[in-house]
């Protein structure tokens, strides 16, 4: 089986950790597999796949694939008239059409974009790690998605030893705090008041250390 997913980005993710991983394991298993990105070939992962050196979509022979896989439903439009013999899949991983807010209410972040809902609604396969994102197709869009459910690695969510109490509260927060949408920014503000609590701002993108310099560390009580 011939396989091209295409991505936006390379850069540091857990959407593309997790299609990175799924791309190894086809490797692995004797799939042929070629990646796609607008951007570089990612240096913080160990990605056995090849990295066509194509710049934009209308550069790749598609008809030298089965299936093209999408990891963002914005591409499908873009890459349906170039298919020529192979097939589109969406390889959807969280509900895009959540990402277009017009304001900055929960009202607004929870309202559907009519551009996305239209191309949901385009006749191609959606696959979906997610249920609650399978569940949202299927209530918002009316479209049935294959759930494709993703193993854990346990040498990482493993029991692990139990640091000792301190004075202050430990608060992790995982997400891009580049994205409203994330909640990021209320988590921030809800820590500010906070009585002992000590929270760090982690940022592995060497680019966004003025960003972070701004943020972290900060205590509170």
């Amino acid at each position: 089986m011939r396989l091209l997913f295409c991505l936006p980005s390379t850069q540091i993710s857990g959407g593309l950790k997790v299609i990175f991983q799924l791309v190894n394991q086809l490797k692995a298993n004797g799939e042929s597999v070629d990646v796609f990105s607008f951007a570089g070939f990612p240096k913080w992962f160990p990605l056995k796949a090849n990295l066509i050196e194509a710049k934009d979509f209308e550069s790749i022979d598609m008809s030298a694939y089965d299936f093209v896989l999408v990891s963002n439903a914005f591409m499908v439009p873009m890459v349906l008239p170039l298919l020529q013999t192979a097939r589109c899949i969406l390889f959807c991983q969280d509900y895009e059409s959540y990402h277009h807010a017009r304001g900055q209410r929960y009202e607004d972040f929870i309202s559907d974009s009519p551009t996305f809902t239209k191309i949901y609604e385009l006749p191609v396969p959606i696959i979906t790690i997610s249920m609650a994102v399978q569940s949202l197709l299927k209530e918002r869009v009316g479209r049935d998605a294959l759930y494709l459910p993703m193993g854990l690695n346990k040498e990482v969510f493993a029991p692990q030893e139990q640091k000792p109490p301190t004075e202050f509260k430990r608060v992790l927060m995982v997400g891009n705090y580049l994205m409203p949408y994330k909640g990021m920014n209320d988590g921030f503000e809800a820590l500010g008041g906070g009585v002992g609590l000590h929270s760090w701002f982690l940022d592995e993108r060497p680019a966004m250390g003025g960003v972070a310099a701004g943020l972290a560390p900060q205590s509170w009580g």
